[in-house]
């Protein structure tokens, strides 16, 4: 239920009816060689720290990576609200409504696209990997790319 988009939590008035969102908490990892990692949600100086004391050159990544997910949760958020356009669809109201997203994200520059495109293509392990180096923060932030889906890590899409 976490990932429920507010939005629809709010029209559904979910609270009204006893729903309640109850945050896990920090990640929490720990392995057999007595190393470990907290992963808090709103804590980038405290990331930072524990990051660093597997790798420097991650908890530096890590300021990047988050910086990077926003930009595209700003892109992407609101297309999971939507309806997908049907494509290959020659009626005129489904042309109009492609012609109406395509429009919306004109102002997409190529890095851009191609950012979109390789998160919803690519596995979670390969794209942590193009970010990180330390087997440990990529198996900690691994999770948040197969929860749900009945996948592993390397499963295309997962991203």
């Amino acid at each position: 239920m976490s990932l429920m988009p507010p939005g629809i939590i709010r029209d559904l008035e979910l609270e009204r009816h006893g729903y309640k969102l109850y945050p896990m908490g920090p990640a929490y990892q720990a392995w057999p060689d007595g190393r470990s990692l907290t992963i808090y949600d709103d804590a980038a100086r405290r990331n930072h720290e524990q990051i660093s004391r597997l790798s420097k050159r991650d908890a530096e990544a890590m300021t990047r990576w988050d910086a990077w997910l926003e930009g595209l949760a700003a892109v992407l958020g609101p297309l999971l609200t939507q309806t997908p356009p049907k494509l290959g669809s020659r009626r005129p109201s489904d042309l109009r409504d492609l012609l109406r997203l395509a429009w919306r994200y004109r102002g997409l520059n190529v890095p851009s696209v191609a950012d979109v495109t390789r998160l919803m293509t690519m596995s979670v392990r390969d794209l942590l990997g193009d970010w990180f180096e330390s087997e440990q923060v990529k198996a900690s932030l691994a999770i948040n790319g197969v929860i749900g889906t009945w996948a592993g890590p390397d499963s295309p899409g997962t991203a």
